[in-house]
């Protein structure tokens, strides 16, 4: 007999296994001591804790925790190999068989039952036609007695005693003593008609049973659905559903710490349009929605971490293991208010560099390898008071030059200026002028690497609705610190830009998640924006 189990996420940043259903006679106080037994004579690796949280509300909830990085269904197996979660049952089968003690299988046992049943509907059977003839028998001769009971009467009369008269009856109307002891017996109200016509009627349906247990007798096939009908009747009676499951038979596997531990495989992690991390599929297809779009991206392994860079500068170490299946805000796996929300990803190693843009204009680049390791969360950027990141990307270390870094404004500017421009700093650093906003403040910011220069593309979306599209390769580069070029024509009802991006296969989705289809493409970087029914409020470079 097996527990009843579920491998499933316990909390945001673990998977673990949820046991709902325990073996007969197995408690969770007994499975829990055994538990912690294996894992102190370090029998028993992958759990990191176990708690009971059974009541009478809930029942049976036996929580256990996987470490990370170990496969929770090659746990569960070692579970059930090493600790009452899995119990064996022997049993017996000893029975009389023709007053013989044998050890029976369960189709031997059922054979026999079977046969012991189709004894006992015969003998039974032979029982109820012996009653149902001897019954026969004596109405019969009441009814002669009846059909001619002047006579009978008279006869009884002329006797001196009881014994004369049976005598009598018996020769006169060829009774048997049987048949004459019932009607000496019979009392007087048996003489009224209704009891006459009660006991023809007593006769023909005697005559009935007769016949039909006469048949069964000499039918094996009859019997033998009489005793099923009657077993499928005691089974609808008080029969039960099966509460354990039959399984095939599981072979014993011994599982090692290389098998439990979950492979290095590689992957991809992205921070989609509604602000969460995810792990996603890059041959993901359909209708594009806020939870499959991602903002930034990049490509890790299983048994990696990454930096997940906030809209306030904190740069948070997640590792990838334990990020669940599910996408999930920051906040429910760093020590980080409710409110910062994730911005972009970047690997962690001496190879990678991380360039951010800051709503006050703010460029600045950390080399990942400097930041410390005492705590998974440290300051990416020190950020003066009012402002925040709006925008980050991650370069190769090597060729970093080629690189180029781009700001939006909300006053439809843009400047273009090369990354090697910005010298890499400490963590805690403030950063360097990127973009003047004298007239607004800067709503975007990405890295264009030299692979993707070419085919880049601006969408920028005003506050009135109207969206323009447009190459990068449109506008030229200028010094850091400027105020860069127009990038965007606004009419008489447009104050500012609220939206921008800059990227490949650039994707719009409305205010209420549908996909929008984007204008053309306008060959001039100045020009105004085309209307559109609905408004894009996020706009995202890539598809997970």
């Amino acid at each position: 007999m097996r527990a009843k189990a579920e491998v499933t996420d316990v909390s945001a940043r673990r998977r673990g296994i949820i046991v709902t259903e325990l073996p007969f006679n197995v408690g969770p106080e007994k499975v829990i001591a055994r538990i912690k037994e294996l894992i102190s004579d370090k029998k028993l690796q992958g759990v990191s804790d176990v708690r009971d949280y059974s009541d009478r509300k809930v029942g049976l909830r036996l929580v256990i925790e996987c470490k990370t990085g170990f496969n929770p269904h090659a746990v569960l197996d070692d579970l059930y190999r090493l600790t009452p979660l899995e119990e064996g049952f022997s049993v017996n089968n000893v029975a009389l068989v023709d007053n013989q003690p044998l050890t029976l299988g369960l189709r031997e046992l059922c054979h026999h039952y079977l046969t012991h049943r189709l004894e006992v509907t015969r003998r039974r059977t032979e029982y109820r036609k012996r009653k149902a003839e001897a019954r026969a028998h004596i109405v019969e001769g009441l009814v002669v007695a009846l059909g001619d009971i002047d006579r009978v009467v008279a006869l009884i009369k002329s006797s001196k005693d009881s014994a004369t008269a049976r005598a009598k009856l018996m020769k006169e109307f060829t009774l048997s003593e049987i048949q004459a002891e019932a009607i000496l017996e019979m009392t007087l109200r048996r003489l009224t008609s209704l009891e006459v016509g009660k006991l023809k009627d007593e006769l023909k349906e005697l005559k009935k049973i007769i016949a039909d247990l006469t048949k069964l007798l000499a039918s094996d096939k009859e019997l033998r659905t009489l005793v099923s009908s009657e077993l499928a009747a005691v089974s609808d009676a008080h029969g039960t559903p099966r509460r354990t499951k039959l399984l095939e038979g599981i072979p014993a596997s011994s599982q090692d710490a290389a098998s439990l531990e979950i492979a290095d495989d590689p992957c991809v992690l992205g921070i989609n349009a509604a602000g969460q991390i995810t792990k996603f599929d890059a041959a993901l297809k359909g209708k594009a929605t806020k939870s499959d779009l991602v903002i930034s991206h990049v490509a890790s392994s299983a048994r990696a971490t990454v930096a997940v860079l906030t809209n306030l500068g904190r740069i948070v170490r997640v590792p990838v293991l334990e990020l669940p299946s599910k996408p999930v805000k920051i906040s429910d796996i760093a020590d980080i208010p409710a409110s910062e929300r994730a911005v972009a990803l970047c690997p962690i190693g001496e190879e990678w560099l991380l360039a951010l843009g800051t709503r006050d204009g703010v460029v600045k680049r950390v080399t990942m390898s400097s930041l410390p390791t005492k705590s998974n969360v440290t300051t990416g950027i020190s950020l003066r008071e009012g402002d925040e990141v709006v925008g980050a990307g991650a370069m190769p270390a090597s060729g970093a030059e080629d690189s180029e870094l781009v700001f939006v404004t909300a006053d439809a500017r843009l400047l273009r200026f090369p990354a090697d421009a910005v010298r890499p700093q400490g963590a805690s650093a403030g950063g360097m002028a990127g973009v003047k906003v004298a007239d607004g403040h800067a709503i975007a910011f990405a890295v264009v690497n030299p692979a993707t220069a070419a085919s880049s593309e601006l969408i920028t979306v005003s506050d009135a609705g109207s969206v323009k599209r447009s190459p990068l390769s449109e506008y030229p580069s200028k010094g850091r610190g400027t105020g860069g070029v127009r990038c965007h024509a606004f009419r008489k009802n447009e104050q500012a830009l609220v939206v921008s991006t800059i990227g490949v296969g650039i994707v719009a989705l409305s205010s209420t998640g549908a996909s929008v289809d984007l204008p053309d493409i306008s060959p001039r970087r100045d020009a105004s924006g085309v209307q559109l029914e609905a408004v894009p409020v996020r706009f995202v470079v890539a598809r997970g």
